[in-house]
């Protein structure tokens, strides 16, 4: 394992190795105060005694969200090679249009050296990368939308606003109002809904849209007769952009 004084982020996308004697793996790392995450190929022979990390491209900061965009579409492949010449092609700094670079390319080479002959089957897609650079993402740097409040106006006064709770993992939300001045008064949380309730949770309210959704932690000041609960057209508005912010979170 890399030296923890000075790497804080590593893990293993575990690949098919060729004996029973040795794991092989792609790798995503990031050194402590450096403004990149490093991808490559490793081994480690599985008693622990022979281990080999073969550098990979560093991929900047700025183009993470450019990266995980072309991963996701999973048109693209990586592939093993014995040697790469030169500077990686995917090695990015902030003057490099690492977007068009993707664009024209659809496979992320990745050298192998002389362990080649332990991966018996392609790579395959670049998919298998998505969580783990997510995860070194949000641990190094914090994820984008991590309590970046969205407003949601129900066009009554009412407003709803709904975030990202990175340390959870889940979507929060809850009620308020637009003063006098028309500047949004938030409400505490009212629901958390992680990624495996979501889906359920949207195509229920969906479903059912005559059902109340009902808020509780109102904020100070709330107005007589304000509703502290959602319906038909109300609450389908607040949904679909409920969904938006977890399709951006989780895909």
């Amino acid at each position: 394992m890399p030296n923890p004084q000075i790497v804080d982020f590593y893990e293993r996308v575990p690949l098919h190795g060729a004996t029973r004697h040795s794991e092989v793996f792609l790798y995503v790392l990031h050194y402590k105060n450096a403004n990149h995450l490093q991808i490559g190929f490793g081994m480690e022979s599985l008693n622990g005694l022979n281990v080999a990390h073969v550098f990979g491209p560093n991929v900047h900061e700025f183009h993470i969200p450019a990266l995980l965009d072309w991963c996701r579409q999973g048109v693209f492949h990586l592939v093993l090679e014995d040697e790469y010449k030169g500077r990686h092609p995917f090695s990015s700094e902030m003057t490099v249009d690492l977007v068009k670079r993707l664009a024209e390319d659809p496979v992320l080479p990745l050298v192998s050296g002389r362990y080649s002959n332990l991966v018996r089957e392609h790579v395959g897609n670049a998919t298998v990368l998505v969580p783990a650079i997510q995860r070194a993402r949000d641990a190094v740097w914090g994820h984008p939308a991590d309590w970046d409040i969205r407003p949601v106006s129900l066009a009554d006064g009412r407003v709803m606003w709904i975030a990202y709770d990175s340390e959870i993992d889940k979507i929060r939300c809850g009620i308020g109002y637009f003063d006098a001045s028309n500047a949004p008064v938030y409400g505490d949380p009212c629901y958390a809904v992680g990624k495996m309730e979501c889906e359920k949770w949207v195509a229920w309210h969906f479903l059912y849209k005559d059902a109340p959704l009902e808020f509780f932690g109102r904020p100070s000041g709330w107005p007589v007769g304000f509703e502290m609960m959602l319906y038909d057209i109300k609450k389908q508005t607040f949904m679909v952009e409920f969904l938006k912010l977890a399709d951006e979170i989780w895909g």
